[in-house]
């Protein structure tokens, strides 16, 4: 009687421990989501950066509680899911932009560039008051030119068109957006 009472026991132990590993697997899976919707989410870069380490501190706590609920095999499992979980939080940390206050970064696109007169165009931008930094990237098909600045889109626009006269004309613009220029040269 005495062993069954005690086997009765052990197993309702291990079944609660069950539960509570499947509530914190849930918990990590949970915060994996949560660190890719904050690398997805640039906007408000420090409160997506903030976000992110929330996120990956409390899957690291679940994982840790986790090791301690499993032995062995399952251990190892546990501290690969940590580990992968941890390269995920800093992977959407470093994705996330950070710029100083009042900064905005709009994308260029351009097609039927060639080099040389995407070198001029970048050149001509950077001319462009409200502009602190520019990226340039080359491709034959469609170039970018990620700039930063302090205006809105509209104005950016607006500078440099002024800037880049021998460039490109209103006909070529393709589209605006917040943050997205498209300028068709060809």
């Amino acid at each position: 009687m005495k062993t069954r009472f005690t086997l009765l026991v052990a197993m309702i132990m291990i079944s609660g421990s069950s539960v509570m590993a499947q509530g914190l697997l849930g918990k990590i899976v949970s915060g994996a989501a949560k660190v890719s919707e904050t690398a997805n989410g640039a906007n408000g870069a420090a409160t997506s950066v903030g976000g992110a380490l929330g996120t990956a501190e409390q899957a690291v706590g679940a994982v840790n509680q986790l090791k301690g609920l499993f032995g062995g095999k399952k251990k190892k499992e546990a501290e690969a899911a940590a580990a992968a979980i941890a390269t995920a939080a800093a992977n959407a940390i470093a994705a996330v932009p950070v710029l100083p206050a009042g900064m905005k970064i709009t994308t260029v696109t351009v097609t039927g560039i060639d080099y040389a007169t995407l070198k001029k165009f970048n050149e001509s931008i950077q001319a462009c008051g409200s502009v602190t930094e520019t990226k340039m990237k080359f491709n034959s098909t469609s170039s970018t030119i990620d700039v930063t600045h302090k205006e809105s889109t509209d104005n950016l626009l607006k500078l440099m068109s002024e800037t880049s006269k021998d460039i490109f004309t209103d006909k070529n613009i393709e589209g605006i957006e917040d943050g997205k220029i498209a300028l068709k040269l060809k």
